[in-house]
Protein backbone atom coordinates (compact mmCIF):
# COMPACT_ATOMS: atom_id res chain seq x y z
CA UNK A 1 0.00 0.00 0.00
CA UNK A 2 3.14 2.23 0.66
CA UNK A 3 4.59 1.52 -2.38
CA UNK A 4 1.20 2.58 -4.38
CA UNK A 5 1.14 5.67 -2.65
CA UNK A 6 4.54 6.32 -2.96
CA UNK A 7 4.60 5.86 -6.95
CA UNK A 8 1.48 7.75 -7.09
CA UNK A 9 2.74 11.11 -4.79
CA UNK A 10 6.07 12.12 -5.85
CA UNK A 11 5.86 12.37 -9.49
CA UNK A 12 2.61 14.94 -8.50
CA UNK A 13 5.15 16.51 -6.18
CA UNK A 14 7.96 16.87 -8.87
CA UNK A 15 5.39 18.24 -11.44
CA UNK A 16 3.81 20.76 -8.20
CA UNK A 17 8.31 21.90 -7.64
CA UNK A 18 8.75 22.26 -11.25
CA UNK A 19 5.41 24.25 -11.98
CA UNK A 20 6.87 26.16 -8.89
CA UNK A 21 10.09 27.33 -10.36
CA UNK A 22 8.99 27.67 -13.74
CA UNK A 23 5.61 29.39 -14.22
CA UNK A 24 2.95 27.41 -16.75
CA UNK A 25 4.76 24.50 -18.70
CA UNK A 26 3.27 22.34 -21.39
CA UNK A 27 4.22 18.45 -20.45
CA UNK A 28 6.54 18.37 -22.82
CA UNK A 29 8.26 20.92 -21.00
CA UNK A 30 7.58 19.03 -17.83
CA UNK A 31 8.77 15.85 -18.97
CA UNK A 32 12.15 17.83 -20.50
CA UNK A 33 13.07 18.99 -17.25
CA UNK A 34 11.55 15.84 -15.00
CA UNK A 35 13.49 13.18 -16.98
CA UNK A 36 9.84 11.78 -16.52
CA UNK A 37 8.39 9.72 -18.93
CA UNK A 38 5.58 11.41 -20.74
CA UNK A 39 2.76 8.77 -18.93
CA UNK A 40 4.17 9.65 -15.51
CA UNK A 41 3.70 13.46 -15.92
CA UNK A 42 0.38 12.68 -18.00
CA UNK A 43 -0.96 10.71 -14.42
CA UNK A 44 0.47 12.92 -12.14
CA UNK A 45 -0.79 16.49 -13.90
CA UNK A 46 -4.33 14.55 -14.20
CA UNK A 47 -4.06 13.64 -10.39
CA UNK A 48 -3.70 17.58 -9.51
CA UNK A 49 -6.06 18.85 -12.12
CA UNK A 50 -8.73 16.49 -10.38
CA UNK A 51 -7.15 17.62 -6.81
CA UNK A 52 -7.86 21.43 -7.86
CA UNK A 53 -4.12 21.81 -7.38
CA UNK A 54 -3.09 22.22 -11.31
CA UNK A 55 -4.90 23.91 -14.19
CA UNK A 56 -4.80 23.09 -17.74
CA UNK A 57 -5.52 25.00 -20.27
CA UNK A 58 -4.89 25.13 -24.54
CA UNK A 59 -2.04 26.41 -25.14
CA UNK A 60 -2.17 29.68 -27.61
CA UNK A 61 1.14 29.14 -29.08
CA UNK A 62 0.49 25.29 -30.30
CA UNK A 63 -3.55 24.14 -30.49
CA UNK A 64 -2.74 21.18 -29.68
CA UNK A 65 -0.83 20.90 -26.46
CA UNK A 66 -2.01 22.33 -23.20
CA UNK A 67 -0.57 24.26 -20.42
CA UNK A 68 -0.13 23.36 -17.00
CA UNK A 69 -0.33 26.07 -14.10
CA UNK A 70 -0.97 26.40 -10.67
CA UNK A 71 -4.09 27.12 -9.06
CA UNK A 72 -4.23 29.24 -6.01
CA UNK A 73 -4.97 26.11 -4.05
CA UNK A 74 -1.64 24.79 -5.44
CA UNK A 75 0.21 27.78 -4.87
CA UNK A 76 -0.72 27.82 -1.48
CA UNK A 77 0.60 24.28 -1.12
Amino acid sequence: AASDVYKRQVPQWRLLCVLVEDGGLTQVQIVARTVMDKVTVSRAAQGLVKRRLVDRSQNAADGRSHVLALTTEGRAL
